[in-house]
C-alpha cells in the first residue's frame, strides 16, 4: 500500500520516503509504524521534522534517540517540533542501545556522554546542531 501526501511524504509498507533539501531520505520503520529514535508514533509534521533531526545525526554517523522534547516549540504549514534532548549514539552502536531507549530503561552509564540537545532554528526550512550542556 502506498500513500502519498502533497508535502512530499511517501508511505511504502513500514518506510517512509520524505524529500528534504533537495534529495531523497529513506528512514525504516518498525512494525508499530514509529520511526527509529522515537519511542511513540508522532503526527506527519514532526516526523518530517524528525527526519531532519535524523539526517544532522546520520552526517555525523549518528543515530539521535530522542528522550523529550523541552521548549522552542514552533509550527509551520510544514513541519512542527521543538528543541529535543536524548543520545545521539553512533551508528554501529545504535543496536545495542535501541533495546534500552525502547523499553525507555535507564540507559547504561558507557552511553551517559552521549546525551545532548538537538536545537534548531529556521522554522521555514529547519536546521539541527547537537549541543553538550554542563558535565
Amino acid at each position: 500500500m502506498m500513500l502519498y501526501d502533497a508535502k512530499h511524504h511517501y508511505w511504502v509498507d513500514d518506510v517512509v520516503i520524505t524529500k528534504a533539501e533537495g534529495s531523497f531520505i529513506i528512514i525504516l520503520k518498525d512494525n508499530e509504524n514509529k520511526m527509529r529514535g522515537l519511542r511513540k508514533q508522532e503526527s506527519l509534521k514532526f516526523e518530517r521534522f524528525f527526519a531532519i533531526v535524523e539526517k544532522a545525526a546520520a552526517t555525523l554517523g549518528c543515530v539521535f534517540f530522542a528522550d523529550a522534547g523541552d521548549g522552542n516549540d514552533f509550527e509551520t504549514e510544514e513541519y512542527e517540533g521543538k528543541e529535543l534532548m536524548g543520545w545521539l549514539i553512533p551508528m554501529e552502536e545504535a543496536d545495542a542501545f535501541e533495546p534500552f531507549f525502547l523499553a525507555n530503561k535507564e540507559v547504561p552509564d558507557k552511553w551517559e556522554e552521549a546525551f545532548c540537545w538537538a536545537e534548531w532554528t529556521n522554522p521555514n526550512n529547519p536546521t539541527v546542531k547537537f549541543v553538550k550542556y554542563g558535565s
